[in-house]
């Protein structure tokens, strides 16, 4: 097993177990997998205080004693999965976006519209939108001039995500479980000219989605998308 740090002296004949406890059994080993690991190694041969790299999931590991368990986090944070930009469109449709690989999301809208308008959230998979009215939404709006209001409904056929008067606005939505056989949630929050607004929606279904649509009530929308996931 590995046996710490040893000073080699010079002339000092290299034993196949100074090799095997000095160098080996303490390197950073590095396979395709765990598997891989195992059946190299031997898992009656593993000690504790080995290390190892796996390239398929770039992971370095440590062995306790009883299982190999991860040095750190690379999982802290988001991960950027996808950016889309988008000119003059009436709707942006973004697919395989959502994998069992992440159960949340957060999605950043930095968009304008050409004319005052709402702009809209649909889920999708196999390239088709959920047109059907199982939609759940609901939000407070903030006006400049401190005017509040309320907007919402229990059976829509998308989420109203972003306003503007016909000038920029950027929206901020975190979405659970779109790619999971329960139902899908959002929270949103959104910035623009005229106003601010923050909700929240349900997709009462337990379909899996892997992509969404946005689209505007009406003129063309211009901007990018930025899809993130957060990790475990």
């Amino acid at each position: 097993m590995g046996s710490g740090f040893r000073t080699f002296t010079a002339g000092e004949v290299l034993t196949a177990s100074n090799v095997q406890n000095y160098l080996m059994d303490q390197s950073v080993m590095v396979f395709g997998g765990s598997a891989a690991r195992s059946s190299a190694i031997g898992t009656a041969n593993f000690e504790e205080g080995m290390v190892s790299y796996l390239t398929d999931t770039d992971k370095v590991e440590s062995y306790n004693g009883t299982n190999w368990v991860q040095v750190g986090s690379s999982n802290q944070g988001l991960t950027l999965i996808n950016t889309t930009s988008f000119s003059a469109v009436a709707s942006q449709s973004i697919n395989d976006v959502f994998s069992s690989t992440y159960s949340n999301y957060r999605i950043v809208f930095d968009c304008s519209v050409s004319t005052a308008a709402s702009m809209s959230f649909r889920v999708r998979v196999s390239g088709s939108d959920l047109t059907t009215s199982t939609y759940r939404y609901g939000h407070y709006i903030n006006a400049y001039n401190n005017t509040i209001t309320g907007d919402g409904s229990g059976t829509a056929t998308a989420w109203v995500i972003g306003y503007s008067n016909g000038l920029s606005f950027a929206t901020f939505l975190d979405i659970a479980n779109p790619q999971a056989t329960k139902n899908t949630l959002g929270l949103y929050a959104c910035a623009h000219d005229a106003s601010m607004f923050a909700g929240g929606g349900l997709v009462n279904n337990t379909t899996s989605y892997t992509g969404f649509t946005i689209f505007s009530s009406a003129g063309t929308l211009t901007g990018t998308v930025r899809i993130y996931g957060y990790n475990n």
